[in-house]
């Protein structure tokens, strides 16, 4: 009787939650977004194909009232995402939330506001992930228990251990001090460096957000020559409990700036240069060294009287841009990373692709009636430099040898998704209505194509290790409640490059907000 009783209940429930969907059918989607939580927001927010005048290159997960002047207080939405995995972990561009197999589960609620020449955000975030197990083939090679097995130099953590996972944290709060067009924040917030939407070069939400000090300007300042934009970052990393055991190199120095630059003569185009430095917090000499943006662009500035390289630091550097086009409604973006440090000019010049990556898209809105429109994201990013690895020393993009957590924060990394010599295309077609949006999702990533040509390929033969996922999203509000369902399914051929080995993980993901204000 129970059980009978219990389908009852659950039928019930969906019946109810039907009747729910089609009364409210009327309803208009018209909160805005105040928190970038997962990649649907990023997708949202970044794919915007007008000129922005809050930001050129530089999106904060946090956004306030535009009107400056404007003093406030209101509750943020409560925020829900859940998902779950089948058969390995899955996830992506989601912040402090770790997708692990099994259940998983982020809540979030706080609140902002504007006083005086202050703003200020305050969004705890409580994280969940079951984290059962899943085939890791750890008998191959010597990697610590659940990092990646096949690359080096870096922290990439596979699995966050064999049990569960219950974590609280400061999420994006911030609290920043704006003057004379500047702006002075100290937060723990995630932001998107560059133009991609789904594997940005070199800062992406991918990861959880580390506490920085950040100084740059307020918004775009207007100059005769066009408008410029400046943010300077510097914050500390740290290693996941899952890379050694070794104390003494758990924390990295993380010190970088990106710009902006759209000309007046050419509106809606826009370049960006972006430059990262990284050292392990021990092998500091002194107090500068938090600071060496403008030092050390190449591997002949870290060499002794005696020619030894000492090199202590890791560094990348991107160049970007951005055109967005208002008046067909469409946007295209292109940006190019290269890791580590070139031995000189001559060598930067001849081989430019070494430990390098790029990534190209493009956004296009074609309009409906009723104020419709469907909505083309397409999106392609190579981070593979196994070509001019062939003839000489080099890691994988996002590794290092001497700052050997790589690009990572908490085992996580900081930019694209995809991990060192990867390869994605990601597709998106997304119906935006009055009412609803309904849409399709495919990406395709072909993985480490530095280890399987380099190392593999004689092993394996040709089998390389290869993801499609699909799914269909549905998204709606009823009165306050904004909510948005998945269905999703990852399709991966020859995982971890096991000839023929085909696993299936199914991944529903279900997207809601409440907002109080």
């Amino acid at each position: 009787m129970k059980v009978k009783k219990n389908r009852i209940v659950t039928r019930s429930y969906v019946i109810g939650l039907l009747l729910v969907v089609v009364l409210g059918l009327d309803s208009k989607m018209v909160y805005a977004q105040e928190l970038i939580l997962n990649h649907w927001d990023v997708v949202n927010v970044a794919s915007k194909t007008d000129v922005d005048r809050t930001s050129i290159v530089f999106l904060s997960a946090v956004s306030y009232e535009q009107d400056r002047s404007k003093q406030y207080m209101r509750w943020l939405p409560i925020y829900s995402y859940s998902s779950y995995n089948t058969e390995y972990a899955y996830g992506y561009n989601d912040g402090a939330l770790w997708q692990g197999n099994g259940f998983n589960q982020s809540m979030l609620f706080g609140a902002q506001g504007r006083f005086g020449s202050f703003e200020w955000t305050l969004a705890p975030q409580i994280l969940y992930a079951q984290n059962t197990e899943f085939d890791l083939r750890e008998d191959y090679g010597s990697r610590p228990p659940y990092q990646d097995r096949f690359t080096t130099g870096i922290d990439y953590v596979k699995r966050f251990g064999d049990e569960s996972i219950t974590r609280i944290r400061l999420a994006q709060s911030e609290l920043a001090y704006k003057v004379a067009g500047w702006r002075i924040s100290l937060n723990n917030q995630n932001s998107i460096w560059g133009p991609a939407l789904f594997n940005p070069t070199m800062m992406s939400t991918h990861a959880a957000a580390f506490p920085n000090l950040r100084i740059g300007s307020d918004v775009p300042w207007t100059t005769r020559a066009g408008r410029v934009e400046m943010q300077w970052i510097f914050g500390m990393t740290e290693e996941s409990e899952y890379f050694n055991e070794d104390p003494s190199d758990d924390r990295q120095v993380y010190n970088a700036i990106v710009l902006g630059y759209e000309p007046h003569f050419f509106p809606g185009f826009s370049m960006n240069l972006k430059r990262m430095m990284r050292m392990l917090d021990k092998d500091r000499e002194n107090n500068w060294d938090y600071i060496p943006l403008v030092t050390d662009f190449f591997r002949f500035s870290q060499v002794d009287d005696e020619g030894v390289v000492f090199e202590r630091a890791d560094q990348m550097i991107a160049v970007g841009f951005d055109w967005r086009i208002p008046e067909v409604d469409g946007r295209v973006y292109l940006d190019w990373v290269r890791g580590d440090f070139a031995s000189d000019v001559p060598d930067f010049i001849t081989q430019p692709e070494h430990n390098a990556g790029w990534v190209w898209g493009m956004v296009k809105n074609f309009p409906l009636r009723n104020q419709a429109s469907i909505r083309f994201n397409f999106e392609q990013a190579n981070y593979a430099g196994w070509e001019t690895a062939r003839l000489r020393a080099s890691g994988s993009i996002y590794a290092h040898g001497q700052v050997r957590q790589g690009y990572t924060n908490q085992g996580q990394l900081l930019a694209g998704y995809i991990g060192p010599g990867s390869t994605n295309h990601s597709l998106t077609v997304t119906y935006l209505g009055l009412y609803a949006m309904i849409g399709f999702e495919y990406y395709r990533t072909r993985f480490n194509d530095d280890v399987y040509y380099l190392s593999l390929y004689n092993i394996v033969g040709n089998y390389q290790d290869i993801e499609h996922y699909l799914a269909l999203s549905f998204g709606k509000q009823i009165g306050r409640l904004e909510f948005r369902g998945t269905a999703g399914v990852a399709i991966r051929d020859n995982y971890l490059f096991v000839p023929d080995d085909v696993r299936i993980n199914w991944h529903p993901e279900l997207v809601l907000r409440y907002h109080l204000d």
